[in-house]
């Protein structure tokens, strides 16, 4: 099947994702690969959280990212908080384990090359940043009247979801698998008060 691209970079398929996590053998790497995957951080934010537990609140399901998270020259907001689901909570607990270290972006990049070639979905696009925009992309097939949200909870603005995540292709299975990746993410909230409002 043909990939999804957006400037270059791969938006993968639920298919795709679940290929690419089977093949990751070393519980630091998976561990590392969801962390990025469910929350959407930027590589450099997710380093920074690894030393700082006190950003999770995991009470409210959230890191806040305090301004000196990121090095990210023009950044939208200074500091924001990151939504989590449950699955992206345990993926986060995770990371905090003795045994689990953030390499390099650059040797991550190489390592997750390697696993989309024998997970057998093809290296084009495939780079860290491809977990992100998978992730934007995924919040926004699930919960299109929470763009506000989602944008500011990935760090940039409204527009950018828009431009860059609203209209891709994916098949109505894929959205139908998407929505379990992302429940119980708030973007359920924010419908609920949209239609109690």
């Amino acid at each position: 099947m043909e990939v999804i691209l957006k400037n270059g970079v791969r938006i993968f398929t639920p298919q795709e994702y679940e290929a690419l996590r089977g093949v990751v053998r070393r519980d630091s790497s998976r561990a590392v690969l969801e962390a990025l995957f469910f929350t959407g951080m930027r590589y450099v934010e997710l380093q920074r959280l690894k030393k700082h537990r006190e950003w999770l609140l995991r009470e409210r399901a959230c890191v806040h990212l305090p301004a000196d998270a990121q090095r990210k020259p023009r950044r939208r907001w200074r500091e924001r908080f990151v939504y989590l689901t449950p699955q992206g909570l345990a993926a986060v607990e995770r990371l905090f384990s003795r045994n689990v270290r953030i390499p390099q972006r650059r040797v991550f990049n190489r390592a997750i090359r390697s696993w989309a070639e024998k997970a057998g979905i093809g290296v084009q696009g495939v780079c860290t940043k491809a977990l992100r925009k998978t992730w934007e992309s995924w919040l926004v097939v699930s919960y299109p009247w929470a763009i506000d949200l989602i944008a500011m909870n990935m760090g940039h603005t409204n527009l950018t979801a828009l431009n860059h995540y609203l209209q891709l292709p994916f098949s109505d299975a894929e959205k139908e698998r998407i929505k379990v990746y992302t429940a119980g993410w708030r973007g359920e909230d924010a419908r609920n008060r949209r239609d109690v409002g």
